[in-house]
């Protein structure tokens, strides 16, 4: 009976030792999709803020553009 109960305790040792390996494995494998995930989102935000920053600048040129024709119009 000694002998069985060790048997079984051993077992869950080594079961618990190879799902401790498989969790901590499987965590590496997240953090490494993660960053790759965050990375990628940061590149997308930065090429989104400069094609913000660039409409802005591009929208702003075209009223100024109207602006001068318009007042250039009302003084002819």
């Amino acid at each position: 009976m000694q002998q069985k109960f060790m048997y079984l305790i051993i077992f869950v040792f080594v079961f618990t030792i190879f799902f401790g390996f498989l969790i901590w494995w499987q965590l590496g494998r997240i953090a490494k999709k993660a960053l790759a995930a965050k990375q990628k989102k940061e590149a997308y935000m930065a090429e989104f803020m400069k094609n913000k920053e660039a409409e802005a600048e591009k929208l702003a040129c075209i009223e100024d553009k109207e602006a001068k024709e318009t007042g250039e119009s009302k003084e002819d």
